[in-house]
């Protein structure tokens, strides 16, 4: 009878063991799928800005080229 109930305690134990060991491995994988969408998304958004940067300056460039214009 004791034997019984330590055998089960300790196939609970192992059971929980090996489930927590899982979810460890799952919160894991999506800690690092987190991690490189948020990478990706960070490149992303730097490549835009660099782009509207561009954009801003060569309309800048233009303004200023037309008021040199005006002026001469």
């Amino acid at each position: 009878m004791v034997e019984e109930a330590i055998r089960k305690i300790k196939e609970k134990e192992a059971a929980c063991a090996k489930a927590l060991g899982e979810a460890k491995e799952e919160a894991e994988r999506k800690i690092k799928e987190a991690q490189e969408k948020a990478e990706k998304l960070i490149k992303e958004t730097e490549a835009t800005a660099k782009e509207e940067g561009k954009k801003l300056v060569e309309k800048e460039e233009e303004l200023a080229s037309k008021e040199a214009q005006k002026i001469g």
